[in-house]
Protein backbone atom coordinates (compact mmCIF):
# COMPACT_ATOMS: atom_id res chain seq x y z
CA UNK A 1 0.00 0.00 0.00
CA UNK A 2 2.88 2.60 0.91
CA UNK A 3 4.72 1.55 -2.56
CA UNK A 4 1.16 2.07 -3.96
CA UNK A 5 0.67 5.56 -2.88
CA UNK A 6 4.47 6.43 -3.69
CA UNK A 7 4.24 5.60 -7.00
CA UNK A 8 0.54 6.88 -7.73
CA UNK A 9 1.56 10.59 -6.36
CA UNK A 10 0.66 12.51 -9.65
CA UNK A 11 2.11 15.44 -7.58
CA UNK A 12 5.49 14.23 -7.71
CA UNK A 13 7.26 14.47 -10.62
CA UNK A 14 9.97 11.77 -8.82
CA UNK A 15 6.96 9.22 -7.49
CA UNK A 16 8.40 6.72 -9.73
CA UNK A 17 12.39 6.81 -8.29
CA UNK A 18 10.87 7.00 -4.84
CA UNK A 19 8.93 4.33 -4.91
CA UNK A 20 11.76 2.43 -6.24
CA UNK A 21 13.92 3.57 -3.73
CA UNK A 22 11.45 2.26 -1.08
CA UNK A 23 10.71 -1.29 -2.64
CA UNK A 24 14.86 -1.49 -2.56
CA UNK A 25 14.62 -0.58 0.95
CA UNK A 26 11.68 -2.90 2.05
CA UNK A 27 12.49 -5.61 -0.17
CA UNK A 28 12.63 -8.73 1.54
CA UNK A 29 9.50 -7.34 4.04
CA UNK A 30 7.52 -7.09 0.44
CA UNK A 31 8.92 -10.10 -0.90
CA UNK A 32 7.74 -12.34 2.13
CA UNK A 33 5.18 -15.21 1.08
CA UNK A 34 5.24 -14.18 -2.60
CA UNK A 35 5.41 -16.64 -4.94
CA UNK A 36 6.07 -15.61 -8.58
CA UNK A 37 5.00 -18.03 -11.55
CA UNK A 38 8.24 -17.02 -13.90
CA UNK A 39 10.36 -14.33 -12.33
CA UNK A 40 12.73 -13.91 -14.90
CA UNK A 41 10.03 -12.79 -17.16
CA UNK A 42 7.60 -10.94 -14.93
CA UNK A 43 9.18 -9.85 -11.63
CA UNK A 44 6.97 -9.10 -8.75
CA UNK A 45 7.22 -5.44 -9.12
CA UNK A 46 6.70 -5.59 -12.41
CA UNK A 47 3.32 -7.48 -11.75
CA UNK A 48 2.33 -4.91 -9.27
CA UNK A 49 3.08 -2.02 -11.49
CA UNK A 50 0.40 -4.20 -13.98
CA UNK A 51 -1.81 -4.42 -11.50
CA UNK A 52 -2.08 -0.02 -10.53
CA UNK A 53 -1.93 0.53 -13.87
CA UNK A 54 -4.33 -1.82 -15.26
CA UNK A 55 -6.86 -2.00 -12.82
CA UNK A 56 -7.95 -5.67 -10.65
CA UNK A 57 -9.97 -6.98 -13.43
CA UNK A 58 -7.56 -6.80 -16.13
CA UNK A 59 -5.28 -8.63 -14.00
CA UNK A 60 -6.79 -10.95 -12.77
CA UNK A 61 -7.90 -12.14 -16.14
CA UNK A 62 -4.78 -11.69 -17.85
CA UNK A 63 -2.51 -12.66 -14.81
CA UNK A 64 -4.79 -14.88 -12.17
CA UNK A 65 -6.76 -17.02 -14.65
CA UNK A 66 -9.38 -15.40 -13.13
CA UNK A 67 -11.57 -13.53 -15.97
CA UNK A 68 -13.68 -10.24 -15.48
CA UNK A 69 -17.19 -11.40 -17.27
CA UNK A 70 -19.38 -8.48 -17.64
CA UNK A 71 -22.09 -10.72 -18.05
CA UNK A 72 -21.46 -11.80 -14.42
CA UNK A 73 -20.35 -8.83 -12.88
CA UNK A 74 -23.52 -6.67 -11.81
CA UNK A 75 -22.15 -2.76 -11.25
CA UNK A 76 -20.91 -0.77 -14.27
CA UNK A 77 -18.30 1.22 -11.81
CA UNK A 78 -17.14 3.09 -15.36
CA UNK A 79 -20.57 4.74 -15.52
CA UNK A 80 -20.83 5.62 -11.39
CA UNK A 81 -20.59 9.22 -10.88
CA UNK A 82 -18.22 10.48 -8.84
CA UNK A 83 -17.37 13.61 -6.68
CA UNK A 84 -14.82 16.09 -5.25
CA UNK A 85 -15.16 17.23 -1.42
CA UNK A 86 -14.34 20.85 -1.26
CA UNK A 87 -12.92 21.99 2.64
CA UNK A 88 -12.75 25.43 3.99
CA UNK A 89 -10.00 25.48 6.83
CA UNK A 90 -10.54 21.42 8.07
CA UNK A 91 -14.54 21.87 7.50
CA UNK A 92 -16.16 20.81 4.86
CA UNK A 93 -17.74 23.38 2.57
CA UNK A 94 -19.54 21.32 -0.19
CA UNK A 95 -19.96 18.23 -2.68
CA UNK A 96 -18.82 19.36 -6.64
CA UNK A 97 -19.79 16.61 -8.84
CA UNK A 98 -17.15 15.56 -11.21
CA UNK A 99 -19.51 16.06 -14.27
CA UNK A 100 -20.00 19.78 -13.51
CA UNK A 101 -23.91 19.64 -13.05
CA UNK A 102 -24.11 20.37 -9.53
CA UNK A 103 -22.99 20.96 -6.23
CA UNK A 104 -24.27 20.64 -2.76
CA UNK A 105 -23.47 22.88 -0.22
CA UNK A 106 -22.43 21.87 3.40
CA UNK A 107 -25.69 23.26 5.10
CA UNK A 108 -27.86 20.72 2.20
CA UNK A 109 -26.29 17.24 3.49
CA UNK A 110 -28.72 16.24 5.65
CA UNK A 111 -27.18 13.23 7.21
CA UNK A 112 -23.98 11.16 7.20
CA UNK A 113 -24.00 7.49 8.75
CA UNK A 114 -21.17 4.59 8.53
CA UNK A 115 -21.41 1.26 8.95
CA UNK A 116 -18.69 -1.63 10.35
CA UNK A 117 -18.81 -4.84 8.94
CA UNK A 118 -15.82 -6.28 11.01
CA UNK A 119 -13.65 -9.24 10.81
CA UNK A 120 -11.36 -10.97 13.34
CA UNK A 121 -7.76 -10.26 11.37
CA UNK A 122 -5.02 -12.35 10.75
CA UNK A 123 -3.91 -14.98 13.79
CA UNK A 124 0.32 -15.82 13.75
CA UNK A 125 0.05 -19.26 11.80
CA UNK A 126 -3.51 -18.58 10.29
CA UNK A 127 -3.02 -20.54 6.90
CA UNK A 128 -6.13 -19.40 5.04
CA UNK A 129 -6.63 -15.46 4.15
CA UNK A 130 -9.26 -13.88 7.14
CA UNK A 131 -11.66 -11.57 5.01
CA UNK A 132 -11.41 -7.72 4.84
CA UNK A 133 -13.01 -5.84 7.48
CA UNK A 134 -14.72 -2.65 6.21
CA UNK A 135 -15.90 0.41 7.47
CA UNK A 136 -17.82 2.89 4.61
CA UNK A 137 -19.37 6.35 5.45
CA UNK A 138 -21.76 7.52 3.35
CA UNK A 139 -23.74 10.90 3.21
CA UNK A 140 -27.33 11.95 1.55
CA UNK A 141 -28.12 15.52 1.08
CA UNK A 142 -31.67 16.83 1.12
CA UNK A 143 -32.62 15.65 -2.01
CA UNK A 144 -32.13 11.62 -1.44
CA UNK A 145 -28.62 11.69 -3.35
CA UNK A 146 -26.46 9.70 -1.49
CA UNK A 147 -22.27 10.16 -1.30
CA UNK A 148 -19.75 7.66 -0.80
CA UNK A 149 -17.21 9.75 1.53
CA UNK A 150 -14.72 7.22 2.72
CA UNK A 151 -14.08 3.45 2.57
CA UNK A 152 -11.86 1.31 5.04
CA UNK A 153 -10.77 -2.12 3.91
CA UNK A 154 -8.20 -3.75 5.40
CA UNK A 155 -7.39 -7.27 6.81
CA UNK A 156 -6.62 -5.78 10.37
CA UNK A 157 -7.17 -7.19 14.09
CA UNK A 158 -10.04 -5.48 15.74
CA UNK A 159 -8.39 -2.81 17.52
CA UNK A 160 -7.57 -1.39 14.83
CA UNK A 161 -10.45 -1.64 13.06
CA UNK A 162 -11.89 0.71 16.44
CA UNK A 163 -8.84 3.01 16.01
CA UNK A 164 -10.02 3.53 12.38
CA UNK A 165 -13.57 4.14 12.92
CA UNK A 166 -12.76 6.71 15.58
CA UNK A 167 -10.62 8.27 13.25
CA UNK A 168 -13.46 8.25 10.63
CA UNK A 169 -15.44 10.04 13.15
CA UNK A 170 -13.25 12.50 14.03
CA UNK A 171 -13.01 13.30 10.07
CA UNK A 172 -16.64 13.36 9.18
CA UNK A 173 -18.51 13.42 12.25
CA UNK A 174 -21.22 10.57 11.35
CA UNK A 175 -24.47 10.61 13.92
CA UNK A 176 -24.50 7.00 13.93
CA UNK A 177 -22.09 4.06 13.33
CA UNK A 178 -23.90 0.88 12.66
CA UNK A 179 -22.38 -2.30 13.49
CA UNK A 180 -22.76 -5.84 12.07
CA UNK A 181 -23.44 -7.88 14.82
CA UNK A 182 -24.00 -11.71 13.76
CA UNK A 183 -21.25 -14.11 15.31
CA UNK A 184 -18.48 -12.43 16.90
CA UNK A 185 -19.03 -9.20 15.29
CA UNK A 186 -21.53 -8.31 18.14
CA UNK A 187 -18.73 -8.90 21.03
CA UNK A 188 -17.57 -5.43 19.34
CA UNK A 189 -20.05 -3.39 20.76
CA UNK A 190 -19.27 -3.12 24.07
CA UNK A 191 -15.52 -2.39 22.94
CA UNK A 192 -17.18 0.61 21.30
CA UNK A 193 -18.82 1.71 24.30
CA UNK A 194 -15.47 1.31 26.61
CA UNK A 195 -13.79 3.70 24.46
CA UNK A 196 -12.57 7.09 25.93
CA UNK A 197 -13.97 10.15 24.65
CA UNK A 198 -16.35 11.22 22.32
CA UNK A 199 -17.99 8.71 19.78
CA UNK A 200 -20.96 8.18 17.17
CA UNK A 201 -24.21 6.73 18.80
CA UNK A 202 -23.23 2.68 18.12
CA UNK A 203 -26.34 0.69 16.60
CA UNK A 204 -25.81 -2.96 16.51
CA UNK A 205 -27.55 -4.53 13.09
CA UNK A 206 -28.28 -8.30 12.60
CA UNK A 207 -28.15 -9.41 9.01
CA UNK A 208 -30.98 -11.55 7.93
CA UNK A 209 -31.26 -11.50 3.94
CA UNK A 210 -29.35 -12.99 1.50
CA UNK A 211 -25.82 -11.15 1.30
CA UNK A 212 -26.09 -11.23 -3.07
CA UNK A 213 -29.70 -9.75 -2.93
CA UNK A 214 -28.86 -7.23 -0.43
CA UNK A 215 -25.71 -6.19 -2.27
CA UNK A 216 -27.45 -6.35 -5.68
CA UNK A 217 -29.79 -3.24 -4.11
CA UNK A 218 -27.03 -1.24 -4.83
CA UNK A 219 -27.24 -1.56 -8.62
CA UNK A 220 -29.93 1.14 -9.60
CA UNK A 221 -28.45 3.44 -7.04
CA UNK A 222 -25.17 3.37 -8.79
CA UNK A 223 -26.74 3.17 -13.03
CA UNK A 224 -28.85 5.97 -11.86
CA UNK A 225 -26.34 8.46 -10.42
CA UNK A 226 -28.10 8.56 -7.20
CA UNK A 227 -25.12 7.11 -5.34
CA UNK A 228 -21.74 8.89 -5.87
CA UNK A 229 -18.36 8.05 -5.12
CA UNK A 230 -15.57 9.95 -3.82
CA UNK A 231 -12.54 10.68 -6.23
CA UNK A 232 -10.41 10.11 -3.39
CA UNK A 233 -11.97 6.98 -2.40
CA UNK A 234 -9.74 3.96 -1.53
CA UNK A 235 -9.83 2.00 -5.06
CA UNK A 236 -10.16 -1.60 -3.06
CA UNK A 237 -14.11 -0.52 -2.93
CA UNK A 238 -14.51 0.08 -6.34
CA UNK A 239 -12.22 -2.90 -7.22
CA UNK A 240 -14.45 -4.98 -5.17
CA UNK A 241 -17.81 -3.58 -6.97
CA UNK A 242 -16.39 -3.74 -10.13
CA UNK A 243 -15.57 -7.80 -9.65
CA UNK A 244 -18.47 -8.36 -7.62
CA UNK A 245 -20.00 -11.38 -6.84
CA UNK A 246 -16.56 -13.02 -7.85
CA UNK A 247 -14.63 -11.56 -5.58
CA UNK A 248 -14.53 -10.14 -2.21
CA UNK A 249 -17.42 -8.52 -1.02
CA UNK A 250 -17.12 -7.05 2.35
CA UNK A 251 -16.75 -3.31 1.20
CA UNK A 252 -20.17 -3.83 -0.91
CA UNK A 253 -21.82 -5.19 1.68
CA UNK A 254 -20.72 -2.47 4.43
CA UNK A 255 -21.57 0.11 1.74
CA UNK A 256 -25.15 -1.46 1.34
CA UNK A 257 -25.57 -1.44 5.02
CA UNK A 258 -25.03 2.35 5.39
CA UNK A 259 -27.32 2.77 2.40
CA UNK A 260 -29.90 0.65 3.37
CA UNK A 261 -29.97 2.68 7.34
CA UNK A 262 -30.03 6.06 5.38
CA UNK A 263 -33.21 4.83 3.10
CA UNK A 264 -35.17 3.02 6.34
CA UNK A 265 -35.11 7.09 7.14
CA UNK A 266 -36.54 8.25 4.32
CA UNK A 267 -39.55 5.55 5.03
CA UNK A 268 -39.36 6.59 8.59
CA UNK A 269 -40.09 10.37 6.99
CA UNK A 270 -42.66 9.59 4.67
CA UNK A 271 -44.90 7.87 7.65
CA UNK A 272 -44.22 10.79 9.37
CA UNK A 273 -45.77 13.06 6.96
CA UNK A 274 -48.28 10.36 6.51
Amino acid sequence: DTYKTLYTDLADAQRKQRAEAFFIENQDEMLLGTKVLWPEGESYLQLIHQLINEGQASFNSEKQNDPHDPERQLFNMEVAKRFRVKYTGDQLDRIEWLDGSRFIQANEIQRIVAFHDPALGKKAGQYSEPDFAAIVVVAQDIYGFMYCLDAYIEKDPPGRQLEKALALYQKWGFETLYLEENHFQGLLKQSYHDLPGKKPWIVGVHQHENKYQRISTLEPYISNGHLLFSETLSPRLIDQLTLFPTGYDDGPDALEGAVRQLKKADISDLYNVL
